[in-house]
């Protein structure tokens, strides 16, 4: 089992298109098919997108550079 606590506070960038969330950062790029997004909720100040492969993105709402877009 891989223990992801240290990638907390890492900076990625992700971009959304028609069919993938595209997320970069320091090791490189990765695509996700949006159909593999199981769950997605939001707070007031961050949006949690968990995917069927255990995988899960908190994505803070200040960073996002067009709120009314996304």
């Amino acid at each position: 089992k891989e223990d992801y606590l240290q990638r907390f506070g890492q900076v990625e960038n992700i971009e959304f298109t028609e069919d993938y969330i595209i997320s970069y950062d320091h090791t490189g790029a990765g695509k996700i098919k949006l159909s593999e997004v199981e769950t997605m909720s939001e707070t007031q100040s961050h949006f949690f997108f968990k995917f069927n492969t255990n995988m899960s993105f908190i994505i803070p709402k200040r960073e996002i550079e067009d709120i009314l877009f996304f």
